[in-house]
């Protein structure tokens, strides 16, 4: 299985004309919004941003010609799944990069939410290799 080098949310990922480098613009940590005091956020509302996520794995010795998939999820507290997104890759070279650009964020309950990262290859159940934590802020201001 191959090895993770690096998992990051940021506001955006930019790539080199060359393909070679990146740079994450804006590593996300905390999230936070406002809302007016008596406000009901509707059911399965979003904040209106772009947000990428970037995730580097290397090939270990035996992954040639195997086609892996990762999926992300965000979750919160209690594991409720609020987003989730797949990609399948296969290595080319050494190291392969997968960039997810997301349009919008869950306006869920405020507190602490994890970006959990999951990797399989066929015949093998999923597995979670990492998490990182956001930490998302509700602000309420008066009208």
């Amino acid at each position: 299985m191959p090895r993770l080098l690096l998992f990051a949310p940021c506001e955006k990922v930019i790539t080199d004309q060359q393909g070679n480098s990146v740079s994450l613009i804006t590593l996300l940590q905390e999230i936070r919004y406002s809302v007016f005091q008596n406000v009901q956020i509707p059911p399965n509302a979003a904040l209106p941003m772009k947000w990428d996520v970037l995730s580097l794995w290397e090939k270990e010795t035996g992954d040639e010609g195997i086609e892996f998939e990762q999926k992300i999820r965000l979750v919160d507290r209690n594991e409720r799944v609020l987003i989730e997104y797949g990609a399948q890759f296969r290595f080319e070279k050494r190291v392969h990069r997968l960039t997810l650009r997301i349009l919008g964020f869950p306006m869920t309950e405020p507190g602490l939410l994890n970006l959990v990262l999951l990797l399989t290859r066929p015949g093998l159940d999923w597995t979670e290799v990492t998490r990182y934590p956001l930490e998302l802020v509700r602000e309420t201001t008066a009208q």
